[in-house]
């Protein structure tokens, strides 16, 4: 029976029977492989140097079957003859059946490589589970020599294992072999390589291989571990024996076992043996604490105290500890030991007993301060608010509650703008307390109804969370300001009547008579109608100049004390008369008043262009009322009217000199009136509206007139 197989450049040709019958292969599949991939699939390593002479090889079967031939190359032309000689006596399982017993025990990786080209000739699934992929797998592993399956072979302390056998020809165990080619990272290994001899040489080696890497690394965390406890005891025995803390550790009886250098040092009442009995507990409040209260009797029942404060009383002894226990329990969950700190806060609680009562002493000096700063702003006359950066009131004053009308709790942490009560000139004040806020720089500017009727001067000044804001209410000032003005100008024009009053009406007085002669004159008759109207216009002349006049200053000894209802009467015919021949109503309101220091002939002049003013600004059929009353303050006298009133737009002008709304006015009626009020400490004051206008003079009963 021959076992042969032809070769033509490099492919399979032809093949006997009983050497496809041997592999199991069939023709095709050797003649589709060419040279590297039918010696892959027989798995067969040829010296393809060696020419006729016959050398011994292990090929293998299509099911891994590994079989042994002799083999002989025979070269004709461009074909190549291989002759197998196949070893029938040689099975491994015949030859090795103890190891083959270890392949099917399911506990040991084994193998079997030949020698000394360590091709692996038959491994079990557990070895081949050793591996990496793809060698895990048997067609990919059998066959290979171990170079080839095992990653990082070359250099690694397995291949000195097999070279050391090879050399000496004896059997190894190692114990927890470290390999660190696979893929999956370092692994552990206890292995047993055992030289298998035939005709006096090493034909295989069978290794079996047990991996430890699990055992390994739980040992190597379990050594880890023991370490790190190891320190962590050196730690905490330094810590213990260096801590600031009193540190004791009481066994189940309550006596101390253990302490540390502080606890030497701070607690000389006690000693190792001892118990904390000896010395008498009690709490911050002085209250006597029982046995069970101490913190190392409730630690022994089980409890974790901490933080526990005590002060601690002995003879000659006394201290205040912060202290905490820290039951300690055994395998069967029982307190065995229990573990004490002892902090000595002694000078601590005197520290913050004197901080305390400092910080009672300051508290009481600043809300005394306080009450003081707010007494002080409660009893200023401005209004006073604060704001914060969100534009909140935080703080008013109770002025400033009264110049809007609101209450304190109505006006605090509400938004500017809900209270502004809608002036035009919002805008305007908002951007100056906005630069206050903004620019942190104290502002000061004026307006009209800001946050309450009137006229107000606003000084803003910005502080660290907003700015606080006086409101002085200067209506009554520029009241007094503007009549200030109109005085200053009455006196003016005073002043310059007085001086050129005499020589305007002296030529004047010259060239009406001589008019009047002139008028008398017949030669002259033609112009009688000229000369009229030119002595019409002299006498409006001189009624303009008598006017200035009235506005000098009067002599002292011209006041004296008089009722003004007696003046009242006396010229009420004369204005009765005006009215009557005007169209117009005249009523009387007159009330009991106190005698006032006048001037007769200046008081008549007021009521007369007071009244002279009212019928002009009627239509007729139309009421003037003219009354007096008094209070405690003020005797009034008060001239009514039913016009139309003065538009408010030139209300500010009313009064001043020349100022006229009438076609054939002077301006000056108004200003006289002011004049003669103003020499009598009195005030003029206007109110009007669309029913009329009244004019009210306000004499002050215990005033005296002006030198």
């Amino acid at each position: 029976m021959k076992f042969r197989l032809t070769v033509q450049a490099g492919q399979v040709i032809d093949a006997s029977d009983a050497f496809l019958a041997i592999t199991e292969f069939t023709m095709e599949e050797l003649k589709s492989a060419f040279h590297t991939v039918w010696h892959d699939l027989l798995r067969i390593q040829l010296d393809e140097a060696m020419l006729g002479d016959a050398s011994e090889t292990y090929f293998f079967t299509k099911r891994l079957e590994v079989k042994k031939a002799w083999v002989r190359r025979h070269s004709c032309q461009q074909m190549t003859q291989y002759d197998f000689d196949i070893q029938y006596d040689f099975d491994l399982a015949n030859r090795l059946p103890y190891i083959d017993h270890l392949f099917f025990n399911g506990i040991t990786g084994v193998a079997i490589y030949s020698a000394p080209d360590m091709t692996l000739l038959k491994a079990n699934q557990i070895y081949l589970n050793f591996l990496d992929e793809p060698y895990r797998q048997a067609n990919h592993s059998i066959g290979r020599p171990i170079h080839s399956i095992v990653s990082g072979f070359a250099g690694s302390e397995i291949e000195k294992q097999f070279l050391t056998l090879l050399q000496t020809g004896k059997a190894f165990y190692v114990k927890e072999l470290t390999h660190i080619g696979y893929k999956r990272g370092t692994t552990y290994w206890d292995t047993t390589s055992v030289p298998i001899y035939e005709y006096g040489q090493i034909k295989y080696i069978v290794q079996t291989a047990d991996e430890i890497t699990e055992v390994m690394r739980n040992k190597q965390q379990l050594e880890e571990q023991s370490a790190t406890i190891r320190q962590q005891k050196l730690e905490l025995e330094a810590i213990i024996k260096h801590s600031s803390n009193a540190i004791c550790v009481f066994e189940k009886n309550g006596t101390i076992s253990l302490m540390n250098e502080e606890a030497q040092r701070g607690l000389p009442i006690i000693g190792v043996g001892d118990a904390l009995t000896c010395a008498t507990l009690y709490s911050l409040s002085g209250e006597k604490l029982s046995e069970d209260q101490s913190p190392i009797s409730r630690a022994l029942k089980g409890e974790t105290v901490k933080n526990f404060k005590m002060i601690v009383r002995a003879p000659g002894y006394e201290s205040v500890f912060d202290s905490s226990a820290v039951p300690v329990l055994n395998e069967e969950n029982q307190v065995s030991k229990v573990i004490a700190s002892f902090h000595n806060i002694t000078e601590l609680m005197e520290h913050r007993n004197n901080l305390e009562r400092l910080v009672n002493e300051r508290t009481r000096e600043l809300s005394i301060a306080h009450e003081e700063l707010n007494n002080i702003l409660e009893s200023v006359t401005d209004g006073f608010f604060a704001l914060n950066k969100d534009w909140e009131i935080v703080y008013v004053n109770r002025h400033f509650c009264r110049m809007i009308g609101k209450e304190r709790e109505d006006i605090l942490h509400r938004k500017l703008e809900e209270l502004y009560s809608g002036s035009d000139s919002y805008r305007i004040e908002l951007a100056e307390l906005n630069q206050a806020m903004e620019e942190r720089t104290p502002v000061t500017f004026e307006g009209w109804g800001f946050l309450g009727n009137g006229f107000f001067e606003i000084r803003a000044y910005p502080y660290h969370d907003g700015i606080c804001v006086f409101q002085k209410d200067i209506t009554e000032q520029k009241k007094y300001e503007q009549e200030l003005k109109r005085l200053s100008q009455l006196n003016l024009i005073g002043q310059l009547a007085a001086g050129i009053s005499h020589e305007i009406r002296n030529p004047m007085t010259a060239v009406r008579g001589f008019l009047q002669l002139l008028h008398k004159n017949h030669e002259f008759s033609n112009y009688k109608d000229t000369f009229g109207l030119m002595i019409d216009e002299l006498d409006r002349a001189n009624a303009i100049v008598s006017e200035f006049l009235s506005m000098g200053s009067v002599k002292l000894n011209e006041q004296k004390m008089q009722n003004i209802n007696t003046i009242v009467t006396d010229i009420v015919p004369l204005i009765q008369a005006d009215a009557l021949r005007q169209g117009y109503l005249l009523e009387l309101d007159i009330k009991n008043t106190p005698d006032l220091m006048l001037n007769h002939n200046e008081i008549r002049q007021l009521i007369l262009n007071l009244c002279r003013n009212g019928f002009e600004a009627m239509t007729l059929g139309k009421k003037l009322t003219i009354s007096t009353y008094s209070d405690h303050e003020h005797v009034m006298l008060a001239v009514k009217d039913e016009g139309n009133g003065i538009n408010p737009d030139i209300m500010d002008r009313v009064g001043t000199p020349f100022f006229t709304t009438k076609d054939n006015g002077t301006g000056l009626g108004l200003g006289v009136c002011h004049g003669i009020a103003a020499r009598h400490n009195a005030a003029l004051e206007i109110s009007s509206g669309s029913k009329g206008t009244t004019v009210l003079v306000k004499f002050k009963i215990d005033a005296l007139p002006d030198l």
